[in-house]
């Protein structure tokens, strides 16, 4: 599998702090309700695919994305991989897909 990733991001946002683990409880039973509506595909990973997760953050701080990786080592990479790309936190791996956080963006004033 090939993964497509520039080391230097276009994307300058954070994914802020890092949850807690009673956060991080909280959202897992959150995301469990939710559905995977994105997926990484055999093409790899890109700076396009980056950019549609950071607008999909902008509807919410949780996403499902369903990875295709041959096992689940390739799958772990790839999370790690869009995790540091998209600026936001792996919140746990389950199978091939990865459950993602970013703290929402405080309102302007």
């Amino acid at each position: 599998m090939v993964w497509v990733m520039s080391e230097h991001s276009s994307y300058q946002g954070g994914a802020g702090p890092a949850p807690n683990s009673a956060e991080r409880r909280a959202l897992l039973g959150q995301a469990h309700r939710l559905k995977a509506h994105m997926a990484v595909g055999r093409k790899g990973l890109s700076e396009t695919f980056a950019q549609q997760v950071r607008e999909a953050f902008g509807k919410g701080c949780l996403l499902k994305v369903r990875l295709d990786a041959d096992d689940a080592a390739g799958a772990e990479e790839l999370a790690d991989a869009l995790a540091r790309l998209v600026g936001c936190h792996l919140l746990r791996r389950i199978g091939r897909v990865a459950i993602l956080y970013r703290k929402p963006a405080e309102p302007g004033p």
